[in-house]
């Protein structure tokens, strides 16, 4: 209760503020939106989510932009139902900042690069909100200093400074461990006796089963060293918009550095050790080099992005191993050893990219379609999937109605044996227009496919869904 008397109190005052000042332009939407599972009838989603932005320019030389979310989120026996007020944006732009043609934007903010459709390779400055696995493209606010430089109309070229660290938004409800981070471990540990020791009859390896695994998450110090910068230079020629950037900071999904291995039991008849590991997360630092372009070529729409990732250093996951002979209470020599295992090279980058192209035929069908090599939790060449997205919509009675019943995407995970290692997905949507301001949206997501990938891990969450949502 003491939480939704602040987000009321929060409204009001905004609300107050918005109404009293003259010239100010102020905008939002009311979205509730609610999701079942058609397994088994259980609610996956629910959340009421009301959005309050507003700005204020004076005249050609500076503005002030905000946005605040006040939400409810999951389900209402749950004491943390009640969401706070969430800033996404506190900014002021100021015009012509010391020179002409630069501009300065300062405070919490969305820096969005990239050319493609809610998938974007390029846009990785501010981190990823995953909180809804199904909202594409979305992306936390950041802190931010931002100047953009205009020395021509075709022109443009942006400085970003990031002061400080931030990790991405995990998966929310009942998708919390769709992304959690993929810990594998060897099958068998190295045995072997120091010299001198009396022989013993040992294995020369002994199995693995890993009872618990517990994650320990190290964030980056505050400090004002661990900051992020990235430029880009965007130019516009012949009606063809490219850009070139790098981006050098943090990635917000953790990588393993260090496991710690506690010896439950150990069973040398059976060959068999069962071990506990704690082990340190830490969240890596990169250099992104990104290329976007996008053009229309006769009412076709084409783009394409990539982005080049290359790690600041080599990433190793270092194993401390138990002393067995402490385990047994007698010093036989024992040495158990496990191979440390290499994450990320920085002699072995990796490459993401996407193409696509949009095009409204003259029945009014209106289609998307993208290839993109590489989600945005993958990493290495080694993860790199491929997908396949295309949708199809159609709108009928004066704009009031539209039809997706072809929109969704298939996933090859190897191309080796595509029919052991795929998913597909297919999400039809009806959305209806009463009025300029209201869209009701009702869709189902379907999933299937086997093997291993993240998208194969949610078919068993195939769901009706519906939303509603009111601009003002």
């Amino acid at each position: 209760m003491r939480k939704l008397i602040v987000a009321l109190i929060w409204l009001y005052v905004i609300n107050s503020a918005i109404a009293q000042t003259d010239g100010q332009n102020w905008k939002g939407y009311l979205q509730p939106d609610y999701r079942v599972n058609l397994h088994n009838g259980l609610w996956l989603w629910s959340e009421n989510r009301l959005t309050l932005g507003w700005n204020k320019s004076f005249e050609d030389k500076a503005k002030i932009t905000t946005d605040i979310w006040f939400r409810t989120l999951g389900n209402p026996s749950d004491p943390n139902w009640i969401k706070l007020p969430e800033v996404r944006e506190a900014k002021i732009d100021v015009y012509d900042f010391l020179i002409p043609k630069l501009d300065l934007s300062f405070g919490r903010q969305r820096i969005k690069w990239g050319t493609a459709d809610k998938v974007n390779p390029t846009d990785n400055l501010n981190p990823h909100d995953l909180e809804d696995i199904w909202d594409f493209g979305r992306h936390k606010p950041s802190d931010a200093v931002v100047l953009k430089y205009y020395p021509d109309e075709q022109t443009k070229i942006e400085g970003v400074y990031l002061p400080f660290f931030q990790a991405l938004n995990m998966p929310a409800g009942v998708y919390s461990t769709i992304l959690m981070p993929d810990f594998s471990f060897p099958d068998s540990m190295t045995i072997r006796q120091k010299p001198g020791y009396p022989p013993l009859p040992l294995p020369s390896k002994i199995g693995i089963q890993v009872d618990t695994v517990i994650l320990q998450y190290i964030n980056p110090d505050f400090s004002a060293k661990n900051f992020s910068f990235a430029f880009r230079l965007s130019r516009q020629v012949k009606g063809i918009d490219l850009s070139a950037s790098y981006h050098y900071g943090y990635d917000g999904i953790p990588v393993p550095a260090v496991a710690n291995i506690a010896l439950d039991s150990l069973n040398f008849l059976q060959n068999r050790s069962y071990i506990s590991v704690t082990t340190q997360l830490i969240y890596p630092r990169l250099h992104r080099i990104g290329f976007d372009i996008a053009g229309n070529l006769k009412g076709l729409g084409l783009w394409g992005e990539a982005c080049l990732t290359i790690p600041d250093k080599d990433y190793v996951l270092k194993v401390n191993t138990p002393d067995i002979n402490q385990v047994i209470g007698i010093d036989l020599g024992i040495i158990s050893e496990v191979s440390d295992s290499v994450i990320f090279r920085k002699n072995k980058p990796w490459l993401k990219y996407v193409v696509g192209a949009d095009y409204t035929f003259e029945n009014g069908v209106y289609t998307n379609f993208q290839y993109l090599h590489g989600f945005l939790h993958e990493r290495t060449n080694k993860e790199l999937n491929d997908y396949y997205l295309l949708r199809l919509e159609k709108r009928f009675l004066n704009d009031k109605l539209k039809l997706a019943p072809i929109s969704g995407g298939f996933v090859i995970n190897d191309y080796n044996d595509v029919f052991s290692n795929y998913a597909w997905m297919w999400i039809p949507e009806c959305s209806y227009y009463p009025n300029d301001n209201t869209e009701i949206s009702l869709g189902v997501k379907i999933i299937d496919g086997t093997g291993k990938g993240t998208f194969n891990s949610l078919k068993d969450f195939d769901e009706c869904y519906i939303r509603v949502k009111y601009s003002f």
